[in-house]
């Protein structure tokens, strides 16, 4: 059986990386491949949870307001707006900043 594996180098903050270790260690012990076995299950639940968020999110281009009372006439864009304005910063927020 052939075991293909990747090969990613990051650099972290140093406090971040003693912690992650420290965790590790008190997990799954001092043994060896186990930083790597927790780094692996790391990505994945990162990974799990983006695809969650993207999967769940409502958009509101598209909608339309039509109202049953009279209201003012650009209420309904007003509203549409603010939420175009919000789904915006929502996905800014999604970007990983350094």
């Amino acid at each position: 059986m052939v075991c293909v594996v990747g090969r990613i180098v990051v650099w972290i903050n140093d406090e971040l990386e003693e912690e992650f270790r420290r965790l590790v260690a008190e997990t799954f012990g001092a043994r060896r491949g186990t930083l790597s076995r927790a780094v692996e299950q790391a990505i994945r639940l990162w990974i799990q949870k983006v695809r969650t968020r993207r999967n769940s999110s409502v958009s509101f281009r598209s909608f339309e307001i039509r109202p049953k009372k009279k209201v003012p006439k650009d209420l309904g864009q007003r509203i549409l707006r603010e939420l175009r304005e919000a789904e915006e910063e929502k996905l800014e927020k999604r970007v990983i900043k350094p």
